[in-house]
């Protein structure tokens, strides 16, 4: 979840939670999604190194008195790890040749995917809230892990050339019962200011 979403997003450096006026904004900051006048799709993929890809996917679907509603997976997936087995021959003395004995088993993947489902609602003329929930699962070959996180967010037009948004990631999480990992609680601030009327920056 720290590589970003949308093309857009990633050619201006990631600096889109203030700005999130497309898709994307299901993973920047589900209370800008305020802003999409209508259904919306959107897809990327990117490789990036190796066998590594980055894909995304998103659906934006505002209502007109129950707010917005968006749905979106994140998925980063890299390929091609050597899979090794190695045995023991109990009847070998450890310093033989023969006491390990090493199979290549082929290959495996690694891959991270998050889905999110996001909601956004006007809570005064200027000022939005959003929040989403998300199941992150960690696949390594066979092994799976998964957790949940909850985000929020606000964000707020303080006038037709400045906008303001606060998130906070991952808010509430849960994480398996036999891991020791956990969803780091992040702050993020984001000011968006407008030069021209249709270009934000």
């Amino acid at each position: 979840m720290q590589w970003g979403a949308g093309a857009r997003s990633l050619a201006m450096g990631r600096a889109f939670l203030a700005v999130s006026d497309d898709a994307s904004a299901t993973y920047w900051n589900p209370a800008a999604m305020v802003q999409i006048p209508r259904k919306e799709l959107m897809g990327s993929q990117a490789m990036l190194f190796e066998q590594t890809s980055l894909t995304f996917f998103s659906y934006v679907h505002p209502t007109a008195k129950a707010g917005v509603w968006g749905l979106s997976m994140t998925q980063l997936t890299s390929g091609g790890f050597e899979k090794i087995s190695v045995t023991e021959d109990p009847s070998s003395p450890p310093d033989s040749p023969d006491y390990l004995s090493i199979v290549n088993d082929g290959s495996f993947q690694v891959s991270q995917q998050a889905m999110t489902l996001a909601y956004g609602m006007q809570v005064t003329n200027r000022l939005a809230a959003g929040i989403s929930f998300q199941q992150i699962t960690n696949t390594v070959d066979t092994f799976k892990q998964s957790f949940m996180g909850i985000d929020a967010s606000v964000f707020s037009r303080v006038n037709n050339n400045y906008r303001f948004a606060l998130a906070i990631k991952n808010a509430v999480t849960q994480a398996p019962a036999n891991s020791d990992d956990r969803l780091p609680l992040t702050v993020k601030v984001g000011n968006a200011f407008g030069l021209l009327r249709a270009a934000w920056f």
